[in-house]
């Protein structure tokens, strides 16, 4: 119910003016992958559910949720025009000369929907301050990609910047529109910072082999993350002298080569460590609400 008045709200108040069919597209044929799929939906509108957890309504929150949500398709379709991928996606129809246009409207209307907030100058202040200061440093970490060579704790600094750091900003901007108290504000920060960073590693393990037939392998696109990483730096593993091997082998990784790397991660132990680390984050989640009251609590478990 939520999600459909945000999707409401954005063409209420921020894309029904314009009367930009491909525009429209894009955010229907977003909503229209991730409304089948709850934890899609949660992070969708992220910020709307912290702030009901601490007592807000879905009508107070609608501006702060459509701004997220127009922001987290808008980075998809950048991300698309950097990578040079998602052909599929009705965004990148007739290329460069719709994906560029069509991100730059994104990240605008998002503005505009934010604008529609109600509430004191010095709540305006913050969050604006707080949202518009995460995307300039995820912007920043989006520059400088990962490669085999990053070490475990520079990819952990890269992804605190991105989905750590923009998850962390939602779960607080949410309870910011609610309340200035400190300590619920600094439970939710950490909550969300947990999340984010459980879900950059299981999006590494995923990209591995993606489900999206428009998407190629991160391995593929030379593109080395959190699996890579840390296999890499088992250097006295018997199969670490083969992946080094394989990586360094200038042509692209396809078909059996690519499942040869993907079977090397597997033995070294690779996936299922990560696995476990996202586990870790997702019960650090949990313990950053403990000490705020049992119902809030219990209603942000429900997104974890």
């Amino acid at each position: 119910m939520a999600y459909q008045q945000t999707l409401e709200f954005v063409c209420s108040e921020a894309t029904s003016f314009l009367a930009w069919a491909e525009l429209e597209t894009a955010v229907s044929y977003w909503a229209e992958g991730h409304q089948p799929n709850p934890q899609k939906i949660c992070n969708d509108i992220f910020p709307l559910l912290t702030s009901a957890a601490v007592g807000g309504t879905v009508e107070k929150a609608l501006p702060l949720a459509a701004f997220w949500l127009l922001n987290i398709i808008a980075a998809r379709v950048l991300d698309d025009v950097q990578d040079q991928e998602g052909s599929r996606h009705p965004w990148n129809a007739d290329g460069l000369a719709q994906a560029l246009p069509t991100g730059i409207a994104l990240l605008t209307t998002a503005d505009i929907c934010l604008a529609q907030l109600r509430v004191d100058s010095q709540t305006w202040r913050d969050l604006f301050d707080t949202l518009k200061r995460a995307t300039a440093l995820a912007a920043k970490a989006q520059r400088y990609p990962l490669t085999k060579t990053t070490t475990l704790s520079s990819y952990l600094e890269n992804s605190i910047a991105q989905t750590g750091q923009i998850m962390a900003v939602g779960a607080w901007a949410g309870g910011r529109l609610q309340t200035s108290d400190h300590a619920i504000l600094q439970a939710l920060w950490h909550y969300g910072q947990n999340i984010g960073l459980k879900m950059a590693i299981l999006s590494d393990c995923l990209d591995l082999s993606p489900q999206d037939p428009g998407k190629l392998s991160d391995l593929t696109v030379a593109v080395y993350k959190l699996p890579v990483i840390y296999a890499v730096s088992l250097t006295e593993h018997r199969c670490h002298s083969r992946l080094r091997y394989l990586l360094q082998d200038p042509k692209p990784l396809f078909g059996a080569r690519l499942a040869d790397v993907i079977g090397l991660l597997e033995e070294m132990g690779a996936i299922a460590w990560c696995t476990n680390l996202a586990i870790h984050f997702q019960q650090q989640a949990t313990a950053a609400l403990v000490g705020l009251p049992n119902e809030i609590q219990q209603q942000l478990q429900a997104y974890v």
